[in-house]
């Protein structure tokens, strides 16, 4: 059983170029697998419907070629599919070719022959008998226990089968040889067709074999430069790419054909083009004209029997009003003409023998054609003769009446002409060249009852024309009615409605049943007027007044009409319509103001007025009145209505308002007013900031000083009205620069001690910043900057009833004393200890003391600074803190610690320690 795979692909070039293939190893009569009689001790334990890949090196295919045999060994009964696979991807593995033998040990020869490329795989299909195999090298072999049998191009999945065992080398070998070359026949030495041959014909069939029935041939176009052939790569048939190939030299197409192991042979056909002999006659040989004829006619074809080329046709006899031209028929075709005026005259050529030649540029032929020319004679009238009349209703004729035909005869048949002439001239009748005469206006009001209608006719080529006369009797005339209108009327606009403007005056000899109509322009006057169609009044509209503003033309054009019912009559006039002024209004009773105050000319938002006038381009002016003092506090543009201060407006100065109203008058060109309410409303501005009378100071201050104590005071100024909140203003102070907030402000500008300052008995200066600002809005501020020295303190004040008892460890100096012993040694460090014990015990034991003598002498305290002011004991709220309350300028101070004496907890009278400036001179302590 054989299969067999046919593959045949072409690409078309039109260069003169070979194509170039990759480089392949040929088989030269090689094997693939292993001896079968070395390995067959062994047998598969797959059977029927089991296939394998044997997909490994020992097992594949190393060149390009055929296979030409196989060796095999297998055992069991059946058939043996032995296979060729390609791995396509990863996954992907087609079926090439296969042939099948009966199961047994030995050499097998296929009929057709497999084609094979570098790559390719062993493998087979069993539908019972097992290949046997023996230990070997070979590793991956494939196996499917179950599969159907499949044909040459199929795609499997192998990558997911297993090998039957590791290490087996199959009974299978086959012997590959090198593929036969493809070979082309029955290339004839020339091939012959004729010019008429359409596109897409097969002018040539091309015959390839190979030996090899499966390989796979590929058809290339070696050279073809002329662009008329191409190559089906499907059927091998050699085509035209365009109808009527040029005639001329031969055109050769040169082919390849390779097959899948990149053998090729080469053919080379040669195309020749034949011409066809052309051959012409007219479709009919005789034809005649009239001696009269003016225009182009045609009298016969020209028939020529080679359309697939180029002809040209043309009549040979000269001096003749004849020609053979082109058609304009979009298609290639001649035909014999006769020329426009030609002046034929049959008494001089009664007959014409025209002979026509055509020629396709290698043949010519002729045809002969005769013309005959007919004599001509004139037309005549057939149907006036011995007087016809013709009577007319002028009531019931109307425009278009058929009145009458005349007939006339030409033996020729040329086109004729009818022409009229009346008596009286003037008539209301025409003559078409049907012979019809036709009424052109109406006859009832016609001023003449009857005419004479003489009607000639002819042709165009005699000389004199044949006539005759109709006669026409009108009756039943009738006479036009008459109107009148006013050339030139005036109405004013806003004109009452329905008012009378004008009246018509109309009649009519025959009838006093008229109508009157008008028509206004432009159109939008009937709008604005009505016309009463019985008695002809005009008036006013019932429902539109006029507005002279909004007309786009002040002139309306009234064309009235009258009629009796069978004639009519008109006139034109002209409506003018009057300007009249009308009065100006403001849309709101009330408008405001607003500003904030400033210098004289400062000027107020303008408000939106929206002052409405009907008459167009209206002009106004403005007044305003603000009765007593307020007309001397603004002043008003007249032209645009917009206040502004007569003079500086200053709310800080007492008794001045901030709002007042004005009555506000406007005035149009023509004297009419209008008033509103405007409502002046002045705002308060911030103008200044409050100030300092200095920008900076600088003061010393002693570490012991007390808490509570004041500092300095700051006052500040502001000329913004202090009623307002502009005038109004806050104090802050700033002391972020420093390590602690040690002092405190109060409303009234002055600054106390907050914290205390004994810490900074070793010297320290400090910065402040005392700002002033306002609650206007935008606010104003400013600032004085405040430097705080305090210098280095060299003694310890004596402890008022309002200061803490000091300890040692709350004194500085001390702390760094005793830090600066403890590295001197540690019997020092004693000693220190024993020291701070006993001057405890001392300074609680000089407190008893002091507070005893101050008690029986109730000596009074001095003050150390002027700027200071003490603090008595009616202000202690508890042991520990002191607040002083001055309702007008101390709101908050911060408490100040109380001496932790025993004693003083028994006091009950007023008790003061002086302190002056030098130091401590009554109770001192020393450390």
């Amino acid at each position: 059983m054989t299969n067999r795979i046919i593959h045949v692909s072409a690409i078309f070039f039109l260069v003169l170029v070979d194509k170039v293939f990759p480089q392949v190893t040929p088989c030269a009569g090689g094997t693939v697998g292993v001896d079968p009689a070395a390995y067959s001790s062994r047998t598969s334990t797959y059977g029927a419907n089991s296939a394998f890949l044997i997909e490994d090196p020992l097992y594949q295919i190393t060149c390009c070629g055929a296979i030409t045999s196989w060796e095999v060994s297998t055992s069991g009964s059946g058939r043996i599919t032995l296979q060729i696979w390609r791995k396509l991807s990863s996954n992907v593995y087609q079926l090439l070719g296969q042939n099948v033998f009966t199961a047994g040990s030995g050499t097998f020869s296929p009929t057709d022959r497999i084609m094979v490329q570098h790559g390719d795989y062993i493998g087979w299909y069993s539908s019972g008998p097992s290949v046997r195999y023996d230990t070997g090298t070979a590793i991956l072999n494939r196996v499917k226990a179950t599969m159907t049998a499949l044909q040459p191009g199929d795609l499997q999945d192998w990558s997911t089968e297993s090998p039957e065992g590791v290490s087996r080398n199959y009974a299978i070998r086959a012997t590959v040889s090198a593929s036969s070359v493809p070979v082309f026949s029955g290339i004839p030495s020339l091939v012959t067709f004729p010019e008429e041959t359409p596109q897409d014909t097969v002018v040539h069939s091309l015959t390839i074999t190979d030996a090899d029935a499966t390989d796979v041939i590929t058809l290339y176009t070696k050279s073809e430069t002329s662009g008329y052939f191409t190559v089906d790569t499907t059927t091998f048939r050699i085509k035209t790419t365009q109808d009527r190939i040029p005639l001329g030299s031969n055109y050769i197409v040169e082919v390849k054909a390779i097959d899948s192991c990149y053998k090729e042979a080469t053919a080379t056909v040669t195309f020749s083009v034949s011409n066809t002999d052309i051959t012409m006659s007219f479709s009919s040989t005789t034809s005649s004209v009239f001696e009269n004829s003016t225009s182009e006619e045609w009298l016969s074809d020209v028939i020529v029997s080679d359309p697939m080329n180029d002809y040209t046709c043309f009549l040979q006899t000269t001096n003749v009003p004849f020609t053979v031209r082109q058609n304009n028929t979009g298609i290639q075709s001649f035909s014999l003409y006769l020329q426009k005026w030609p002046q034929l005259s049959a008494s001089v050529t009664s007959s014409y023998t025209l002979t026509s030649q055509c020629t396709d540029g290698v043949n010519t032929k002729t045809a002969i054609h005769t013309v005959s020319v007919i004599p001509n004679t004139k037309p005549a009238i057939t149907n006036l003769g011995g007087g016809v009349t013709v009577t007319l209703d002028a009531r019931t004729v109307l425009i278009g009446h058929f009145v009458y035909n005349v007939s006339a005869s030409d033996n020729e048949e040329d086109d004729i002409t009818f022409s009229l002439i009346c008596t009286p001239s003037g008539c209301p009748f025409t003559i078409y060249n049907s012979g019809a005469i036709l009424l052109t206006s109406r006859l009832i009001t016609h001023s003449q009852s009857s005419y004479t209608l003489t009607v000639s006719v002819s042709d165009s080529y005699t000389q004199t024309a044949d006539s005759s006369s109709l006669s026409v009797s009108i009756t039943n005339r009738n006479t036009n009615p008459t109107i009148s209108i006013p050339r030139l009327t005036y109405v004013n606009e806003n004109s009452p409605l329905g008012q009378s403007v004008l009246s018509l005056a109309v009649s009519d000899a025959e009838s006093n049943q008229l109508s009157v109509h008008g028509i206004f322009t432009p159109a939008n006057g009937m709008k604005y007027f009505d016309i009463n169609p019985a008695n002809g009044v005009v008036t006013t509209s019932t429902v539109h007044y006029i507005d002279y503003d909004i007309l786009s033309t002040k002139d309306i054009v009234l064309v009235v009409c009258t009629s009796d019912g069978i004639a009519a009559s008109s006139q034109t006039g002209t409506i003018r319509i009057v300007n009249i002024n009308e009065p100006c209004y403001f849309t709101e009773d009330y408008y405001s103001i607003i500003r904030e105050e400033g210098n004289s000319q400062s000027t107020f938002p303008l408000p939106e007025y929206n002052v409405i006038d009907p008459d167009n381009g209206e002009t106004f002016t403005f007044q305003k009145t603000c009765g007593n003092p307020y007309d001397n506090k603004v002043s008003i543009n007249t032209n645009t209505g917009q206040f502004s201060f007569l003079g500086d407006y200053d709310l800080d100065i007492p008794g001045t308002v901030t709002t007042f109203n004005c009555t506000l008058t406007v005035t149009d060109s023509g004297g009419n007013t209008d008033t509103t309410i405007v409502g002046v409303f002045v705002l308060y501005k911030n103008e200044f900031a409050p100030t300092f009378s200095v920008s900076s100071v600088t003061l010393t201050l002693q570490s012991h000083e007390l808490i509570g104590s004041i500092l300095t005071n700051f006052t500040a100024h502001d000329s913004d009205l202090s009623s307002h909140d502009d005038g109004k203003f806050y104090y802050s102070l700033d002391q972020s620069s420093n390590s602690g907030e040690y002092f405190g402000i109060m409303t009234n500008g002055s600054i106390y001690i907050k914290e205390d300052l004994s810490p900074l008995y070793l010297g320290r200066t400090l910065s402040l910043t005392l700002t002033a600002k306002d609650y206007g809005s935008p606010s104003r501020q400013s600032s004085v900057a405040i430097t705080v020295q305090i210098p280095l303190s060299t003694t310890i004040t004596n402890i008022s009833p309002t200061e803490r008892a000091l300890q040692f460890e709350n004194n500085t100096g001390n702390s760094v004393i005793l830090a600066l012993a403890a590295f001197l040694s540690v019997g020092m460090f004693s000693t220190i200890v024993y020291i701070i014990h006993k001057y405890t015990l001392r300074g609680k034991q000089i407190c008893k003391t002091k507070n005893t003598q101050q008690l029986s002498t109730s000596r009074t305290p001095k003050l150390r600074n002027s700027r200071k002011k003490s603090i008595n004991s009616n202000d202690i709220k508890d042991n520990r803190n002191v607040k002083t309350t001055e309702e007008d300028e101390l709101q908050t101070e911060t408490k100040q610690p109380m001496p932790s004496f025993e004693t003083i907890n028994s006091y009950e009278t007023q008790t003061k320690f002086p302190i002056n400036s030098d130091g401590i001179k009554d109770n001192q302590m020393e450390w």
